[in-house]
């Protein structure tokens, strides 16, 4: 019983992985030609690293230049689903005023 649920969990966050990183390239071809310095920022970054994709923190509504208002601009709560603490730790420091007023 544990082994066919570790199986079925493993295969989830496998297919997961793997979308999220297919997804993401097709991002980055865009935006290689669009924001060019936003791609490389993501690509030497621990999420492109962990296999954490752009829709994860954008959304998955903007598929092509015509669309671009769904995009989902990230916010320190976008950030605390997989960040709790460091996000707890950035709303109590005066940094967190300065993205408030932007």
């Amino acid at each position: 019983m544990q082994s066919l649920m570790f199986r079925t969990i493993f295969t989830v966050l496998l297919s997961i992985l793997f979308t999220s990183a297919a997804s993401a390239q097709v991002c980055v071809e865009c935006h290689k030609k669009v924001t060019p310095n936003i791609v490389t920022d993501w690509q030497l970054s621990k999420h492109n690293q962990n296999k954490i994709g752009c829709s994860e923190c954008h959304g998955d509504q903007h598929k092509s230049a015509q669309d671009v208002a769904k995009v989902k601009i990230p916010t320190s709560d976008t950030c605390a689903g997989c960040h709790p603490d460091r996000v707890k730790q950035f709303k109590a420091g005066k940094h967190a005023a300065a993205w408030a007023a932007r």
